[in-house]
């Protein structure tokens, strides 16, 4: 049962199961090295036949910011799901939220009456004016540009 750093001794002859259980506002990612024969995420399965070594990695939750721009006047309001961030026009409400790794989080942007919505920023992480999926696998910020609707 370890916290943070542990050992134990076995006959040499034993096989021991490790289980990783993250803490809450944590992820656990996997086994590292893999070349002791345990991948992915679930219970690892240890023969021991000579000292050995076996990290247990996670990841703690990740940062997601939303930022509202108005370009000549124009608001919006951008919201999440799961639902946990709406951003208004004036980047008032709430703007930011912390998500579990490997999370994908969908915003949808808004525009306020006389506005048009112009699209996101990051463009290569959320191209085009429609919904923008966000993978949380670091802490992101992603902006909302509204304009102003011209008169024509």
């Amino acid at each position: 049962d370890c916290g943070g750093a542990g050992s134990s001794s076995y006959t040499e002859t034993a096989s021991v199961n490790l289980y990783a259980t993250p803490e809450q506002g944590s992820t656990f990612v996997g086994w590292a090295p893999t070349s002791l024969g345990c991948e992915g995420t679930g219970p690892c399965r240890i023969a021991v036949d000579r000292i050995k070594s076996i990290k247990a990695i996670f990841v703690g939750n990740y940062e997601l910011k939303l930022v509202n721009i108005s370009k000549n006047g124009g608001a919006g309001r951008v919201t999440s799901s799961p639902w946990s961030l709406d951003c208004k026009a004036d980047n008032t409400g709430k703007c930011e939220g912390a998500y579990r790794y490997d999370r994908d989080v969908t915003l949808s942007a808004s525009p306020s009456y006389g506005s048009t919505f112009v699209g996101w920023r990051p463009a290569n992480l959320c191209p085009g004016t429609g919904k923008c999926v966000v993978t949380m696998d670091r802490k992101r910020t992603v902006k909302a540009v509204f304009a102003k609707q011209s008169d024509d």
